[in-house]
């Protein structure tokens, strides 16, 4: 029997056989192929719209700190004019020769951590102040907020600097029929300080070692403006905050002295700072500082720029962060200080004088306090015209950039000078 045509139908199929599967095969890598080269390129496209989103905020930035000092050189170009028909009206100047600015420097009383008086007004009425709400910017679109931290109170005059003098460490008598000894006393080390490297158990050397030992700083207490920051606490109605608990376990925080009941269980696992604070967030690391404290209850701590803030019973939900700052030189400027700071500075309730300052500076500013006090009246008290002022010297920008899906959001804090030069003090990435 002929076998010859049945194998060549065996081959036939054999070859049919490895020809679908080769076919499958190069199927299956152009698809892996076509899906690899799919991920890589929305990678590169997330990448490159991160990019563009990030500089999209960062020009931002930059745009509000041109506008700042572009606003100071107007107001000093300002003052140097008043300053000049003023001397060729017959009025001395307080120093011939002498540019406004440099006459403020000179005049100026600057203590050491007290607030100043910036001469030049400031308010949200402005060009820097402006915001902006999903703003087309090149390809995506621009967020912009910007807050004076000037309007808040500075946490960090809640302590005084001050330096004490190491008395020389006497060297003992010896006892009789003792030789004196040569070999000096071995000295007691100091405490060591919040965040300060222990050279005895990482073998590291200071910083400043062999260098002459500078006097001890030690922080004593403002009761003044601890008064004030128990205010404001009781203020904000935080939801099972007991303001005088929370303000004593914030000075034990910043003091140098080792009285109170929260040296050590500061809360969070941290130990005492002693010091002032270097972020505001570090009041999160306080015994009895809530998150409802802090941001406000219902509040997110990295809100939408986009979305109206929380309110309650009518009024704009605010925490600390809203009304507490650690960058701000200035005394509290009363055209952009919040209700609820107002109220803390005052000694006595007084909601009429705060609502009538409120209901002011959302129509208008006020350029000096002289005009503060003759717009508002003679019920303004001592303690609290002492307290604010009319300018600002450092502002918040929060800027964000948004391009398709990549979304990135700045928060810079930036201080501006009487010679209108602006510097960033702190900057963080939030988004």
């Amino acid at each position: 029997m002929d076998t010859k045509p049945r194998s060549r139908r065996d081959e036939s199929g054999v070859i049919l056989v490895m020809a679908l599967f080769i076919i499958a095969l190069f199927t299956v890598i152009v698809l892996e192929y076509n899906y690899s080269t799919s991920v890589e390129y929305r990678a590169a496209a997330a990448c490159r719209d991160d990019l563009l989103a990030l500089n999209i905020a960062r020009a931002g930035v930059q745009e509000t700190i041109a506008l700042l000092r572009e606003d100071r050189l107007a107001d000093i170009a300002e003052k140097e004019k008043e300053a000049e028909e003023k001397g060729h009206g017959g009025e001395a100047t307080p120093a011939a020769g002498a540019t406004f600015t440099e006459q403020v420097t000179r005049s100026r009383p600057q203590p050491k951590g007290a607030p100043v008086e910036i001469p030049f007004p400031d308010h949200y009425g402005e060009d820097w102040a402006r915001g902006r709400f999903r703003e087309p910017y090149g390809d995506g679109v621009l967020t912009l907020k910007v807050i004076d931290e000037t309007g808040k109170i500075n946490i960090n005059t809640l302590v005084r600097e001050r330096k004490e003098m190491k008395a020389p460490t006497p060297t003992p008598s010896p006892y009789p029929g003792q030789p004196a000894s040569d070999a000096e006393p071995t000295p007691r080390p100091s405490p060591r300080r919040w965040g300060q490297v222990d050279r005895d158990r990482t073998g590291e050397e200071d910083a400043g070692a062999g260098e002459a030992e500078e006097p001890e700083v030690r922080y004593v207490v403002d009761k003044k403006v601890e008064k004030d920051i128990m205010r404001l606490i009781k203020i904000l109605h935080a939801r099972g905050v007991d303001e005088e608990k929370v303000t004593a376990a914030i000075v034990d925080w910043m003091d140098s002295n080792s009285e109170g009941d929260y040296e050590e269980d500061a809360g969070g696992g941290s130990p005492v700072k002693n010091a002032p604070l270097d972020v505001l967030s570090e009041l999160l690391m306080v015994k009895g500082v809530t998150a409802d404290l802090y941001f406000g209850p219902g509040v997110e701590e990295s809100p939408d720029l986009d979305e109206e803030p929380p309110r309650k019973a009518g009024r704009r939900v605010a925490g600390l962060r809203d009304c507490l700052t650690v960058f701000a030189r200035g005394k509290v400027n009363v055209n952009t200080a919040p209700p609820e700071v107002l109220s803390a500075l005052l000694e006595e309730e007084n909601d009429s004088l705060v609502k009538e300052i409120v209901a002011y500076t959302r129509k208008d500013h006020f350029k000096d306090m002289a005009e503060f006090r003759e717009k508002i009246g003679e019920q303004v008290p001592a303690g609290f015209a002492a307290k604010v002022g009319v300018g600002s010297d450092c502002v918040q920008i929060i800027s964000r950039g948004q391009v398709n899906d990549s979304v990135k959001q700045l928060r810079v804090f930036v201080s501006r000078d009487d010679k209108a030069v602006a510097r960033v003090l702190f900057w963080k990435i939030e988004k």
